[in-house]
């Protein structure tokens, strides 16, 4: 799971972008890409959309956390972001939803074996020393 891990207030979020807020996005302004040129016309409904936009991201980042185990929390509720958010927050949290969201189609990928760092830096070495020209 990758999230985009923001703080307001005393709070701590993890904001992730999963299958089901890609679809409930969609309903709620059109997805992804509505949202993002959305929130570049700022205004009060685009104030309104990304607190929306930030309490469903907020709201599954909450479930996969306690699906993994972790303690559970409380997730952002909208209204209450529209209250609490102040104005030097605003382009904190937008960087927080546009990072969730291109993390969400991201891919964690692990490699299929163990590299060695050491072996691979000493490997990288004597190519370049292999093919300088001797003068």
């Amino acid at each position: 799971m990758q999230a985009a891990q923001v703080r307001l207030g005393d709070r701590e979020y993890s904001l992730v972008y999963n299958g089901y807020a890609m679809f409930e996005l969609e309903e709620l302004c059109g997805g992804a890409t509505a949202l993002f040129e959305e929130l570049d016309k700022g205004g009060i409904e685009g104030f309104r959309l990304l607190c929306r936009a930030f309490a469903l991201l907020s709201r599954q980042g909450e479930l996969c956390r306690r699906r993994l185990g972790y303690t559970p929390s409380d997730a952002a509720e909208a209204d209450a972001l529209e209250e609490l958010i102040m104005p030097l927050d605003i382009p904190h949290v937008k960087q927080a939803v546009y990072a969730a969201i291109l993390s969400g189609y991201g891919r964690e990928v692990e490699p299929e074996e163990d590299t060695d760092l050491v072996l691979a830096e000493l490997a990288q070495k004597k190519r370049t020393k292999s093919q300088k020209p001797n003068i």
